[in-house]
């Protein structure tokens, strides 16, 4: 769907991030797909009498507006006379409102991956405080109080790199560092931020990059009642175009993310500093509070998808003895990439291993020239059975009875079981079929296939690519058509790993699935894992503490 940026109306300023933001929300409202945002722009900047220079709102559109679209995944448009288009507002309210009244998900930007591993490059294993300046000639009093940051820097015994404001981007702060190129280039900036311990600022247009990804941040000098003609510096414009009252907070930001409500005195700078401290470097993913998940679509929908595949497959997955065969899993997260010539040396060295792939490891594994000896899905929206592309006539497909129809009509023809999930509404099946087994499981399909095969008899596992985190902007191995995650960043034992509040779930219910079927196995169950992401650094690190453990 087209958006319109119509200049003449609205701010040439960091303000168009927000509108962008925005605009990825009302587009996948609209049933739109994370990456199917068009932007327009139409007209020259407007005329609000602000004190910003025009050769400024230039620099911003160039530089920083333009450059910005692509971190939302959207694209660029030109205008045309009669095209079609959708308008939101620019103000932040609207995504307070999406998150509150609909309980949606907030949009993050995405980095450039070029731009991450040059910051890495800079950086060179450090993760600094970056401390974000704002040194405008417009409206001075909401600049940072230059004297106070740079004493903070100097005593709080941190590494701290100084990004200061575009127009002195090349003025050195004798005895600090400082990064010119994080001043100019909008890409390595939010690559600089995303590999910060913490971001500190002023309120600022750069702050947005933080508000809207998992970086740590901490805004000061919210208010700027000596300003009386700068409306947003006033709590009731907070409180209703930002929705937020004084003294509040961002309903999606962590407790490493947080609005100061004081002016950047140093006083107030150490203070906040000491008291988000904790905070900063999130703990690791198992000392998570509590995360909520929610189904994907209704029990309606669910129970309507089982009655129409339970008549037309008539084979159900059985329940087996337990025997001593060996379930290799593909899962479609990025570390596939690199383990799945292990997988086909598994496959064909291990006595009585089956291959099981699951989502899009499917057709990855084919690609690759390895067959799957099954497969397994279980999500009920369609996009599932449009990423199975080459079915394999000797794979057999174990498809859960609630799966979209479209899955029948692709795979008529071949080799289908349907095996019933136990979730909620699931008892109604037995009003239809009264001997059903219900297969237990987690939230996502890897986790579901480790249960299934486990009733087929399995109790050993070897598990690919079930990372649980992403690698830069890969959230799975390939292409995949399933909506985006938001990322925020995880730390387990000394390395940190973007992930998502569902993926951290998912880890949990893995090791309690763990548990449970080793308990019941009588302690025949054995897994091992294969990859670098998050679940396989938590397994490491619980395997670690265990052995500390039984040492004392």
């Amino acid at each position: 769907m087209n958006f319109l940026y119509d200049r003449s109306k609205y701010p040439s300023s960091w303000d168009f991030l927000q509108w962008l933001v925005n605009a990825e929300i009302a587009n996948t409202m609209a049933g739109a797909q994370s990456g199917e945002l068009k932007v327009v722009f139409k007209g020259e900047h407007r005329e609000d009498g602000l004190p910003r220079p025009d050769d400024q709102r230039r620099a911003i559109f160039e530089n920083v507006m333009r450059p910005s679209i692509p971190l939302m995944g959207a694209e660029e448009v030109p205008y045309e006379e009669g095209m079609e288009f959708a308008e939101v507002p620019y103000l932040m309210r609207f995504v307070v409102d999406h998150v509150i009244n609909r309980g949606g998900d907030v949009p993050y930007f995405r980095p450039n991956i070029q731009a991450v591993n040059e910051v890495k490059g800079y950086l060179k294993g450090r993760r600094p405080v970056v401390i974000t300046l704002r040194e405008a000639a417009y409206y001075p009093t909401r600049n940072s109080n230059l004297e106070a940051w740079l004493e903070f820097a100097r005593t709080c015994g941190e590494d701290v790199i100084f990004v200061r404001d575009t127009s002195k981007a090349d003025e050195p702060l004798p005895g600090f560092e400082t990064c010119p190129r994080a001043s100019k280039d909008l890409y390595f900036r939010f690559g600089l931020m995303l590999s910060a311990r913490c971001n500190l600022m002023v309120q600022n247009g750069p702050w947005m990059l933080t508000l809207y990804s998992p970086s740590p941040w901490l805004s000061f000098g919210q208010l700027h009642p000596e300003i009386p003609d700068w409306r947003p510096g006033s709590p009731e414009w907070w409180d209703k175009h930002m929705g937020v009252p004084e003294g509040g907070q961002f309903p999606w930001s962590h407790e490493n993310q947080r609005l100061i409500w004081r002016d950047d005195s140093l006083e107030s700078i150490r203070d906040a500093w000491q008291q988000y401290l904790p905070a900063i470097d999130d703990p690791p993913a198992y000392k998570l509070g509590e995360i909520k998940t929610k189904g994907v679509c209704s029990n309606e929908e669910r129970l309507a998808n089982c009655l129409h595949n339970m008549a037309i497959v008539k084979d159900r997955v059985p329940e087996l003895p337990a025997h001593n065969g060996t379930a290799i899993i593909a899962c479609f997260g990025p570390s596939l990439n690199d383990t799945y010539k292990t997988i086909r040396h598994q496959r064909n060295n291990i006595p009585g291993a089956t291959l099981v792939s699951v989502s899009a490891s499917h057709d990855f594994l084919v690609n690759h020239n390895i067959r799957p000896n099954i497969h397994v899905d279980c999500d009920p929206r369609p996009h599932k059975a449009e990423m199975l592309k080459k079915p394999q006539g000797k794979t057999q497909y174990f498809l859960a009875s609630c799966v979209h129809p479209d899955f029948m009509k692709k795979l008529k023809g071949y080799n289908v079981s349907l095996w019933h999930m136990l979730d909620t509404g699931a008892m109604e099946l037995f009003n239809y079929e009264p001997d059903a087994i219900l297969t237990s499981g987690g939230g996502n399909v890897g986790l579901r296939a480790i249960n299934l095969m486990y009733q087929l008899g399995y109790r050993r596992f070897l598990i690919h690519g079930m990372d649980c985190s992403f690698r830069g902007d890969a959230q799975h191995a390939g292409k995949h058509l399933g909506k985006r995650q938001h990322p925020r960043r995880v730390k387990v034992a000394e390395t940190w790993f973007d992930t998502a509040s569902i993926q951290v779930a998912y880890a949990r219910q893995f090791f309690d699935l763990c548990d449970k079927m080793r308990a019941h196995s009588m302690g025949q169950f054995q897994i091992g894992l294969h990859g670098d992401g998050m679940l396989q650094a938590m397994a490491k690190e619980a395997m670690r503490l265990n052995k500390e453990e039984k040492a004392a």
